[in-house]
């Protein structure tokens, strides 16, 4: 009866979900032990958005233990959902993991976050206020910013038109600015990117990463970094030392 009336009460569907009461379920979940676990594995495949949230935070309950190795995993492992409402829940718990178990969890969890979307959750979470006053230094986020950059630059043309391509790509300039809030680190990080990145597509990461970056900058900073990435460009080919092509192709063949 109650899951029935769960929709009422639980802002789900919508953009302002319950997240205390949703915890709070998915905590009393995780506390019946074995019957918990196979209960929550079940709402999690479930249709109603609402039970999904309630699945993950009860999983989250056992990977927020720093002595967890296995349901961290499974809790990244959940980001690959193509629909975006059920990212979210996992982006939630996901944060209430990382707001615990910090630097550990981010280092843990990064050689696992080897798809688009699962970066893409793993650096939202990371770059929420709760997690970046936890984290005790900016390697770990560093790290993740890094290894989102390279993968936008390994991608192949054909990933460009994927949803997780364009998700960590549009994305990834605001999580760069937000957390050098935190860590002025990632300012000096983009920075040398400006001096040695040719990759367009990584370009306009930076260039849109600046441009979030003035705030925290001021203009002066913030303009002798766009100079410095617009001195990195590649020269525009002259168009009059092209050579045309002579041979002509037989008509026969």
């Amino acid at each position: 009866m109650f899951l029935n009336d769960l929709d009422r009460v639980s802002g789900l569907p919508g953009p302002r979900p319950n997240l205390p009461l949703l915890r709070a379920l998915g905590l009393a979940v995780h506390g019946h032990g074995e019957a918990g676990k196979a209960f929550a594995h079940d709402l999690r495949q479930s249709k109603v958005l609402a039970q999904v949230y309630i699945g993950i935070f009860a999983l989250a309950c056992g990977a927020a233990n720093p002595k967890d190795k296995k349901l961290i995993i499974q809790l990244i492992d959940s980001t690959d959902e193509s629909e975006k409402e059920r990212r979210d829940a996992v982006t939630h718990a996901l944060e209430d993991v990382l707001a615990v178990r910090a630097d550990e969890a981010v280092e843990r969890l990064l050689p696992h976050a080897d798809g688009y979307l699962h970066l893409h959750v793993l650096l939202t979470a990371t770059t929420t206020p709760r997690v970046l006053t936890a984290l005790k230094s900016a390697a770990p986020l560093l790290a993740c910013i890094e290894a989102a950059f390279q993968m936008v630059i390994d991608a192949p043309r054909s990933a460009e038109r994927s949803q997780g391509y364009r998700t960590l790509a549009e994305s990834l300039p605001r999580q760069i600015a937000t957390g050098a809030k935190r860590f002025f680190e990632l300012s000096e990080w983009v920075a040398a990117k400006t001096e040695s990145t040719d990759n367009p597509q990584a370009r306009a990461i930076l260039d849109a990463a600046i441009n979030d970056l003035r705030p925290l900058l001021g203009e002066a900073d913030t303009d002798r970094l766009r100079h410095s990435l617009e001195g990195s460009a590649k020269p525009a080919r002259d168009p009059s030392r092209i050579v045309q092509g002579t041979r002509k192709r037989s008509r026969g063949r």
